[in-house]
């Protein structure tokens, strides 16, 4: 089966227990990281995502990767 290559954009609280539950599923790499603050992701890369690029816009992530799926994780007036 292929694997679906996925981005997480907003790496705050929450984005720890998506991380976890995309690590548990085969089929899916995690391979772009975004949050407005850089540390935060970078911070979610050590733990979940070691060979993701980190991007601090969606706008720019979005451009860059090709993405099978995008996990929106940031607060909706962004």
């Amino acid at each position: 089966m292929a694997v679906l290559r996925g981005g997480v954009f907003g790496c705050g609280m929450i984005s720890e227990f998506h991380l976890r539950g995309w690590q548990r599923i085969p089929e899916v790499e995690i391979v772009a990281l975004g949050n407005r603050t850089i540390s935060r992701a970078e911070a979610r890369r050590d733990q979940y995502a070691p060979e993701a690029r980190l991007y601090g816009d969606l706008g720019a992530m979005l451009r860059a990767e090709r993405l099978d799926f995008v996990d929106i994780l940031s607060v909706p007036w962004l």
